[in-house]
């Protein structure tokens, strides 16, 4: 009988109910649940519903209201937009779905046929695209009909799916006008494209474009200058130098062999001397002293013989090339002749043949001597020293690239890099002959403490482990293909986000420990050139510096500079460091091992000996080096960095630019810097 009278319910009951539930759905001033007293309190008076019935309006109502407009205070429903009755077409697909008509479903968002690659879509796109279940109005009485008429009036096919005036603010925050294009990646990401307005500056890298040859820019490397000799007299020369460097050689080994084991029997006389009672008149503290002096006076003796035979082995590469040389010219120009034989008037001239006096000089070449002005370039190739010359305080960034550690940046003010480089003059000119063992009376100070940005780090921010960790369970929960592939997209799209923003965060809390160094400073970020490209350690996540050299970039200047020997030099006496050696119980023996992450400058007459500072990490050493290598290139007449930088050991002098050889200011000493 209660279905009887459920099914009896008159048409004219159910035409009222359907008139109060549309109102009531529309209605922007019920802020509250909507009961069945509101039911009966909107009919015309003397209109009656059973409590059923008022109770099922009720449900009707309180489900439909988030998903229908809702009417202002002037009692109107909002302009029409797509974006308003999607929620509708959303419930009605549900709703198609669950009775078994899915072909009645409506399309709510474009999909790629090429599955999660981006789709582009212009106007006439986004109109291909939905004009089969949409129609889309051009204004209030007009309709948008083809595709044509689509890309004329793009405003009107846009507006009828976004809102237009977000959109133009969004871009207009990036300094962008909207130029109606974006990208449909998937249902979290859509690219939107811009264009520049007036007086908007893109800093463009010039080393990236270098790297993808769209600047065929070659650098020059100097040329030893060899005299004119005689064939003979250059092979004899070749042999002189080839006896010295083996001689050296053997020389040195045999001394390194000395110094080796004088350090271990340093280490055990000085671990006898900690583990007992300090006493200053002890054996052990005397055997200690006197080992210690011993190595002073064989390390002096070996760093003095190193420097000969680096000069050796560079006198004899240079003879040796030239050697090659006149082989190969001579080799082209004896060919047989014949009886008809050119006249000497018509034979090749010797400009025709690669000589050693006709080799092409840096001239023929774009070579340093005119650097451009880019935002981001090789440094030998950026004119900076106008910004160092403006009196504005000038910072410069020394980073090393790493792969467990992305980068460590270490900061070195102007000041800093003019006493490293009078520092420098000073120790190159110095008469080798005196044996003086005390450090140099040198007013130095430790490193900065460096800035470190790893890769685990930028993991952890952007989510990746633990996206790793969803879709693993995902995967063993045997969760369906197509749930895991918008649980993949979703994941990816929070990712780029917060990688986004971890890299704008990590580079500004970079640039606040640069400031620190320096009020308001002009930074020029000194970068190392080394990539780690197909380089992996097991067990480790690698990340790269495009990202942090492209935050970097809209706040100073990047340049990036070759990072030969700054790992193996010491920036306090600029000599060789070797890896620090410290005692390990491995296998239950005790052994001597060198630690790769630090290193130990072991020149007797290092400042560093003052500061007990002789002892540094290998990624700090090496960043505040570059700093050093990038700040002499900028401040160099010839565009070379300092001597132990260079890959010429023939080449021990270093030239100030003229700029600042000829004006004298508190910045720059002019003790020691010297220009030939």
């Amino acid at each position: 009988m209660e279905s009887e009278t459920a099914r009896d319910t008159p048409a004219k009951t159910i035409r009222a109910l359907l008139s109060i539930t549309r109102m009531l759905s529309e209605s922007g001033k019920i802020q509250r649940t909507v009961t069945r007293d509101d039911i009966q309190g909107a009919a015309f008076k003397g209109t009656t519903f059973t409590e059923e019935e008022k109770e099922a309006a009720a449900k009707i109502v309180n489900f439909l209201r988030p998903f229908v407009r809702q009417r202002g205070e002037d009692n109107q429903l909002p302009t029409p937009h797509i974006l308003t009755v999607a929620p509708v077409a959303a419930l009605a697909n549900a709703i198609a779905t669950i009775t078994g008509f899915p072909s009645l479903t409506r399309k709510l968002s474009p999909t790629s046929s090429q599955g999660f690659r981006a789709l582009p879509l212009t106007a006439a796109g986004v109109y291909d695209v939905f004009h089969k279940q949409w129609d889309i109005p051009m204004d209030s009485e007009n309709w948008i009909t083809n595709s044509v008429q689509a890309g004329r009036d793009k405003q009107a096919t846009f507006g009828a799916f976004f809102n237009t005036n977000k959109l133009e603010s969004f871009m207009s925050s990036y300094g962008l006008q909207f130029a109606w294009r974006m990208s449909f990646v998937n249902r979290w990401t859509v690219r939107l494209l811009g264009k520049p307005k007036p007086g908007k500056a893109f800093f463009k890298s010039n080393y990236e474009a270098r790297k993808k040859n769209k600047l065929n820019v070659t650098k020059s490397a100097p040329i030893m200058e060899m005299p004119i000799l005689d064939h003979s007299k250059m092979e004899a020369m070749a042999e002189i130098h080839a006896s010295e460097v083996k001689g050296l050689t053997n020389t040195l080994r045999s001394l390194r062999k000395e110094l080796s084991q004088l350090e271990l029997n340093r280490m055990d006389v000085g671990w006898k001397v900690r583990r007992s009672q300090w006493d200053p008149g002890s054996n052990d503290y005397r055997e200690l002293k006197e080992i210690r002096r011993e190595i002073t006076v064989k390390r002096l003796e070996a760093i003095k013989l190193e420097k000969a035979l680096a000069k050796a082995k560079s006198s004899l590469y240079s003879i040796n090339k030239t050697l090659r040389m006149k082989v190969s010219s001579s080799i082209t120009t004896t060919t047989p002749t014949p009886t008809t034989t050119p006249t000497p008037t018509t034979t090749p001239t010797p400009t025709t043949t690669p000589t050693p006096t006709t080799t092409p000089t840096p001239t023929t070449t774009p070579t340093t001597s005119t650097p451009r002005t880019f935002k981001e370039d090789n440094i030998e190739f950026m004119n900076l020293l106008p910004t160092v010359m403006s009196g504005r305080q000038v910072v410069f960034a020394g980073t090393d690239p790493g792969m467990v550690v992305t980068s460590t940046m270490i900061p070195r003010t102007l000041e800093e890099i003019f006493s490293d480089i009078n520092r420098f003059q000073a120790i190159s000119t110095e008469d080798d002959s005196v044996m003086e063992t005390m450090p140099y009376l040198f007013d130095v100070e430790q490193l900065p403490k460096a800035n470190k940005i790893t890769a685990s780090l930028i993991n952890n921010v952007t989510f990746l482990k633990k996206h790793q960790r969803k879709h693993q369970q995902r995967q063993k929960n045997n969760v369906d293909r197509d749930t895991q592939q918008k649980k993949l997209a979703k994941e990816s799209q929070q990712r780029e986000i917060r990688t986004k923003r971890a890299y704008g965060k990590l580079a500004a809390q970079e640039r606040s420990r640069i400031r620190a160094a320096a009020p308001a400073p002009e930074v020029i970020h000194c970068i190392g050139h080394w990539q780690g490209v197909n380089s992996t350690i097991k067990g480790h996540s690698r990340r790269g510096m495009k990202k942090i050299r492209e935050q970097h970039r809209d706040y100073g200047h990047i340049g990036i500079t070759n990072e030969y020997n700054t790992s193996k030099t010491c920036p306090y006496c600029f000599s060789r460091v070797v890896l620090h050696r410290a005692r390990r119980i491995i296998g239950g023996k005790k052994l001597v091992v060198r630690l790769n992450g630090a290193i130990e400058c072991v020149h007797p007459r290092c400042p560093a000996r003052r500061l007990k500072y002789t002892t540094r990490g290998r990624d700090a050493n090496a960043a505040a080096n570059i700093a050093l290598s990038g700040a002499s290139i900028v401040l160099s007449s010839d565009r070379q960095p300092l001597p132990p930088f260079r890959r010429n050991a023939n080449h021990t002098r270093y030239n100030l630019a003229n700029e600042l050889s000829s004006r004298d200011t508190r910045m720059v000493p002019r003790d020691f810097i010297q220009d030939e």
